[in-house]
């Protein structure tokens, strides 16, 4: 009981039944290096800190930023506790030989830090025993959450290279599926296709988040797939660092966006800078 009150709290720092969220991811630069919109870490917090109802941050950016976490106008730090190089591409300054995923921290390390939730990656689409790792070490640290009653928001990512167009939606689900038995409080997926992301809505016991790693899918055609996964149910939107070249302009047009979602009150539980954005 105190672990799962523990959690509850926490988790409505950043989201609540009924409510659709907003987040911010801006921990891909600790992989990739200064990325346009994330090329000054301090000035990016300050930013977005207001207008999202969630940052995730890398455990270094949590430490130094922690003013602008503070009070009711600030956002609520998710922790991310593991890196990876699957999403350099191959110009990168230093491409991929082999794909690798290693713990930044414990879930203790991200509590000290004032986390509102754990974050971590699933990654898909590589050898088994790469896979079987990746599942392990999530579940582990699920364990570890829970025994502090912290909550754990793991993103689901079918990258590799065996994860076929055919067969996308399938990866996803499988994603979703090990997420939910290892025990993760929250999770965050690529939109699939209405099909798939009906019988995970009705699958997942957990809140389901849809990524957003290009911003222009926050106003083309993109948009109305997004909405209507927001009217079938899921939970809000996870705006990634490759989606915020222009911080302020992606959260104008995802609250735009969350704005014209039917099924929910769209300002319970969020800041009042917040509430200004969506009515811009």
């Amino acid at each position: 009981m105190p672990a799962a009150i523990g959690k509850t709290l926490r988790l409505a720092e950043f989201w609540r039944e009924g409510q659709k969220s907003l987040l911010a991811d801006i921990s891909m630069p600790g992989a990739l290096g200064p990325m346009p919109g994330l090329d000054r870490p301090s000035e990016a917090v300050r930013q977005l800190a207001p207008l999202v109802e969630g940052l995730v941050v890398n455990p270094g950016i949590a430490d130094s930023q922690v003013a602008a976490f503070s009070g009711k106008a600030g956002a609520a730090p998710l922790v991310r506790l593991d890196w990876t190089n699957a999403q350099r591409p191959a110009d990168f300054v230093l491409p991929p030989a082999q794909i690798h995923r290693v713990a930044l921290g414990t879930a203790e390390d991200a509590l000290q830090l004032g986390a509102c939730a754990a974050v971590t990656t699933l990654l898909l689409g590589y050898d088994e025993d790469f896979e079987a790792r990746n599942v392990q070490s999530i579940s582990f640290l699920a364990r570890a959450c829970d025994q502090i009653s912290l909550p754990l928001f793991a993103e689901v990512r079918p990258v590799g290279p065996k994860v076929e167009p055919a067969k996308y939606d399938g990866a996803v689900q499988l994603g979703v599926s090990f997420m939910v038995e290892g025990g993760a409080d929250a999770i965050s997926i690529p939109l699939p296709g209405a099909k798939a992301l009906a019988l995970l809505l009705e699958f997942a016991p957990v809140p389901l988040f849809l990524q957003v790693d290009n911003a222009a899918s926050l106003a083309n055609e993109d948009a109305g797939a997004l909405i209507d996964a927001l009217n079938a149910g899921c939970a809000g939107i996870v705006l990634g660092s490759r989606a915020l070249a222009d911080p302020a302009r992606a959260v104008q047009q995802a609250r735009a966006l969350l704005a014209q979602v039917s099924n929910a009150d769209q300002t319970a539980g969020l800041s009042p800078l917040s509430r200004t954005v969506g009515q811009a």
